[in-house]
C-alpha cells in the first residue's frame, strides 16, 4: 500500500512584471516578479513563448525556467 497526499491548488495569478536586467547585442537578461497569488502551492517553474515579429504564434518557441535557474 502507498500513501499519497493530495493538496488542493488553483492556477497561480499572472506574473506581476518582467524586469530587464541587461541588454547586449546578442542577449537579453531578465527576471520574473512572481504573482501575488501562487494558487496555494509553491511556484517551481515558468514557461514563456516568443516568436519573430512577422511569424505566427503556432511557430513560437517555448522556453522553461525552473526556480533558481
Amino acid at each position: 500500500m502507498h500513501l499519497v497526499q493530495l493538496e488542493l491548488a488553483n492556477p497561480p495569478g499572472m506574473i506581476r512584471q518582467v524586469v530587464v536586467e541587461t541588454i547586449s547585442p546578442t542577449c537579453l537578461y531578465f527576471r520574473f516578479v512572481p504573482p501575488e497569488d501562487n494558487g496555494g502551492l509553491r511556484i517551481i517553474s515558468y514557461i514563456a513563448e516568443y516568436k519573430e515579429i512577422k511569424t505566427d504564434w503556432k511557430d513560437a518557441t517555448r522556453r522553461y525556467w525552473f526556480h533558481g535557474e
